[in-house]
């Protein structure tokens, strides 16, 4: 797993019925609908916001595993864009937080019921700075 700084509006999970509109996870679909591990997994998730995920490169890290290589404040970052609307599939987690990867290599963001946002499932960061949150990314 790598450490991220991740950028972005609260990017929510939304999930897709038999209908074309979407509608946010929260913690209140997830009691209702008593999804075991197996049916969440089933279930196709998509962000609502970009997800931007940025890497400061060091001599010791010069492998670029994907995105683009610019510089931010002085810095050489590695970014990578989540598009909103990406699809996503849970491939973890536990409890309440989903492990959610949204492309084929597995790598996956935490997302979780967050009570600030009434309750939708959004990325969890392990510490946030105003909108900036530090993420692992893996």
């Amino acid at each position: 797993m790598r450490i991220a700084s991740i950028s972005f509006a609260i990017a929510t999970l939304l999930l897709a019925s038999c209908s074309e509109s979407l509608s946010p996870y929260t913690s209140a679909v997830q009691r209702n609908g008593n999804f075991s591990e197996e049916q969440v997994r089933q279930i196709q998730f998509y962000i609502s916001d970009d997800i931007i995920l940025q890497r400061d490169l060091s001599a010791a890290s010069t492998t670029i595993s994907g995105g683009t290589v610019k510089m931010v404040n002085g810095r050489e970052v590695e970014e990578v864009v989540i598009p909103a609307g990406t699809p996503g599939v849970v491939v973890g987690g536990a409890g309440s937080i989903l492990h959610v990867s949204f492309d084929a290599s597995g790598q996956f963001l935490r997302f979780g019921p967050n009570p600030g946002a009434g309750g939708k499932y959004t990325v969890m960061a392990y510490d946030w700075q105003g909108s900036v949150g530090y993420v692992m990314y893996g």
